[in-house]
């Protein structure tokens, strides 16, 4: 009896030991590594860019609906902001992140610090977009959030502008303006350049073009420059076919959003003192050069 009970005992032992062992195998092979910082930095870029140009093509051959990608835009956003500080630094000098990566990570960084500057702008602008009784609009920004300390809000608010669109981008790109600092330009660049592809440049590129000449002092020059680019941009983009993903019902406006559109906003905003000054240190014959005797043309 004794010998039979022991049989047994082993037997169980041994099935125990293998078929246990077994099934536990695939549920570690299905545990995913945790992403590295650089990948989460990257993952937030593309959920970004993706929440304003349109996500790959569903089953039905229609893009995906905006809101999801944008909460997984706030996640992935966390995640980042979750970095060590230590961490970060090495990651933004290390040269792996691109220009929109490393900025990301900067805001990531600066709202960990400062969440209340997003939250006040976040509680006020949420009302003052969707008021009840009109039409979601595009807010002036108030005095009292165009301090230095605002400016990653106002950046994040740029290019993840959460529920309110393309009216929250604009505000944010008028208060980046007034707030002046320089090394918000790039930013302003990338953005325009996602509502161009989006196809919404009628409402949202124009007014990231109108707010580079709200620009004032010394880095007016700069902003100058962005609005070069930017209409560089547009004039390659000029008659392109757009990705079905990212195409959208703005696309019926594309008439208005010829290059010689974007020029013309640009003549007005930016005065013609600041043109000459920066045609008279351009190189000659140079594209810079002729955009801007184009811009002094069309001040006339």
């Amino acid at each position: 009896m004794r010998c039979r009970m022991s049989v047994a005992l082993a037997v169980l032992v041994i099935y125990l030991y293998v078929f246990a062992g077994t099934t536990a195998r695939p549920a570690e092979a299905d545990t995913k590594p945790e992403k590295s910082a650089a990948e989460l930095v990257r993952s937030l870029a593309t959920s970004v860019k993706q929440m304003w140009i349109g996500v790959p093509a569903g089953p039905d051959g229609k893009s995906m609906h905006r809101q999801p990608v944008s909460r997984d835009c706030w996640e992935i956003f966390e995640a980042v902001a979750a970095i060590p500080a230590e961490q970060a630094v090495q990651l933004a000098l290390g040269g792996e992140l691109d220009e929109l990566e490393g900025h990301l990570l900067q805001i990531a960084m600066a709202l960990k610090e400062r969440r209340e500057t997003w939250e006040a702008l976040d509680v006020y602008y949420e009302l003052a977009v969707h008021l009840p009784t009109r039409a979601p609009v595009s807010p002036q920004p108030k005095a009292e959030h165009l301090g230095a300390e605002y400016l990653c809000a106002w950046e994040w608010m740029l290019v993840c502008p959460k529920a309110y669109g393309w009216r929250m981008s604009a505000t944010a790109a008028r208060a980046l303006a007034k707030i002046g600092d320089p090394r918000s330009l790039p930013l302003m660049e990338i953005a325009f350049r996602w509502m161009f592809d989006r196809g919404g440049r009628a409402a949202s590129g124009s007014r990231i073009r109108d707010a580079l000449g709200m620009y004032t002092g010394e880095a007016r020059a700069e902003a100058l420059k962005t609005a070069f680019r930017c209409w560089t941009y547009a004039r390659d983009m000029a008659g392109k076919e757009v990705p079905r993903e990212s195409a959208s019902r703005y696309r019926r406006k594309v008439e208005q959003d010829k290059p010689e559109r974007v020029l013309r906003g640009i003549a007005r905003r930016f005065p013609a003192q600041t043109v000459q000054a920066e045609l008279e240190k351009a190189e000659p014959d140079s594209d810079y050069a002729a955009f801007l005797e184009h811009l002094l043309k069309e001040a006339d």
